[in-house]
């Protein structure tokens, strides 16, 4: 994938230092990874889930509901922009 082939050269990210093979591991699995395309309303998505996600922890609920509101608040957003969601 272009510009992966850099990556074996920066330094294992703390989180995973002890797996030497990381840079190896990441670039073989984004090699047969779908590509990501992000979506016009993603600061919609991301304070809907992060207010949701907060709530459904504070109140105990599910946190199924948050991501159903996510998706809801998404696609309304979506639509009242002008595109079609099937």
């Amino acid at each position: 994938m272009h510009g992966q082939a850099d990556l074996g050269k920066q330094p294992i990210p703390d989180l995973v230092s002890g797996q030497s093979d990381f840079w190896k591991v990441a670039t073989d699995i984004a090699g047969s990874t779908a590509a990501v395309t992000w979506g016009p309303n993603v600061q919609v998505a991301y304070d809907t889930y992060s207010d949701a996600i907060k709530k459904a922890t504070a109140d105990k609920t599910p946190y199924a509901d948050a991501l159903k509101t996510t998706q809801e608040a998404v696609v309304a957003d979506l639509k009242k922009t002008g595109f079609t969601v099937k």
